[in-house]
Order: C-alpha cells, then sequence, then structure tokens
C-alpha cells in the first residue's frame, strides 16, 4: 500500500512539473518545434535581438587584446629569474615548444615564431634557456590609454588596425571569439 502511495505522489509531481514548464510568466503555452527550441504562443512578440555590436566597442576589445598579448610576452619570458639574477622561461612554459603553444593563443603564429627567436639565447642555466633581457617591444602598449590611439577608419569586426602615440601599428585578427596580434610594427 505504501508504495503506491509513493508511486501515486512522484506520478502526480512529474505530471505538476511538466504541466508548469509548458506554461511562461504569462500563463500561454509554448511550444516546441522540431530542433528544440521554444516558440512563443500566438499573440506573444518573440524577444528583440540583441543590437549589433558598434565598431568602437569591437576597436576596444582589440586594443585590450593586444595590451594582453604584451602581458603574457612579459609573462612568459620577464617573470622569471635564475640565482644569477639571468631571465629564464617561465616555470609553466619551461621549454620553447610550450612558450610557442600558450603564446599562439594571442599571437600570429608567424610573429610568435620571430619573438620566441628574439627572446630565447643559446646559453643555459640548468635546463632553462636564459632569456634576452632586451623587450621585443620597444615602447609598452600596456601603458597606453585608449583615447591615445589612434584607429584606422577602415577596420571591420574582423580585422582591427590601430597607431600608438609613439608609432607603433598593430594589426588585430579575429580568432574564434577573440583578437590576437596578426602583425606589429616598430618604429
Amino acid at each position: 500500500m505504501m508504495k503506491q502511495f509513493v508511486t501515486g505522489a512522484v506520478l502526480l509531481s512529474v505530471i505538476a512539473t511538466g504541466a508548469a514548464c509548458g506554461k511562461n510568466d504569462s500563463g500561454a503555452t509554448q511550444t516546441v518545434n522540431a530542433g528544440g527550441q521554444q516558440q512563443p504562443a500566438a499573440g506573444q512578440q518573440t524577444p528583440a535581438a540583441a543590437p549589433a555590436e558598434t565598431q568602437d566597442a569591437i576597436n576596444t576589445k582589440a586594443y585590450l587584446a593586444a595590451r594582453m598579448a604584451q602581458e603574457k610576452i612579459d609573462f612568459v619570458f620577464h617573470d622569471n629569474k635564475d640565482k644569477d639574477g639571468n631571465f629564464i622561461l617561465n616555470k609553466y612554459y619551461p621549454d620553447q615548444d610550450k612558450a610557442t603553444a600558450f603564446l599562439s593563443g594571442f599571437y600570429d603564429p608567424a610573429l610568435v615564431k620571430s619573438m620566441v627567436a628574439f627572446y630565447v639565447t643559446d646559453k643555459k642555466s640548468g635546463d632553462s634557456p636564459i632569456i634576452n633581457k632586451d623587450n621585443f617591444y620597444k615602447k609598452s602598449l600596456t601603458d597606453s590609454k585608449k583615447e591615445e590611439i589612434a584607429f584606422d577608419a577602415a577596420n571591420t569586426k574582423d580585422q582591427v588596425k590601430f597607431t600608438t602615440k609613439d608609432g607603433a601599428v598593430y594589426t588585430m585578427k579575429k580568432s574564434g571569439d577573440n583578437f590576437i596580434v596578426a602583425n606589429l610594427e616598430q618604429k
């Protein structure tokens, strides 16, 4: 008898939950199309599409991605020192292949290759290569402000080009949902 009571209670609970899920806040039922998406009931408005992103917002994303990319260079090449004070590769990316793989999420592969060649020397400290103490970036982008940046008028949602007050020209390209540094021209 107790099993029948529990089974009946569970069944009623499932039915009530199913009925509640089929109604929206206004009490109108919604239907589900073959693709599994809910369709509003007759007389209801569909939600408005999200507004398109402005070019200024896209430019800002690209600029911030370039700043983050420079921070990653500093993290990989200028974050760890050996006992003699020489820079060595970051302990999380202890060899060129791991450093290259990590930086490829922020830079075009050809640019990563030239950066790694710039930083990694033939000298070793234990198993780690000693890093060139000079910086690949002639001027730090992380010290800049967006207001000091001149964005190219021909920028698109997939490519943003900008010039710093020091004359460095960055070309940012969309890679997935993010921007990567595709090219850097420094004066």
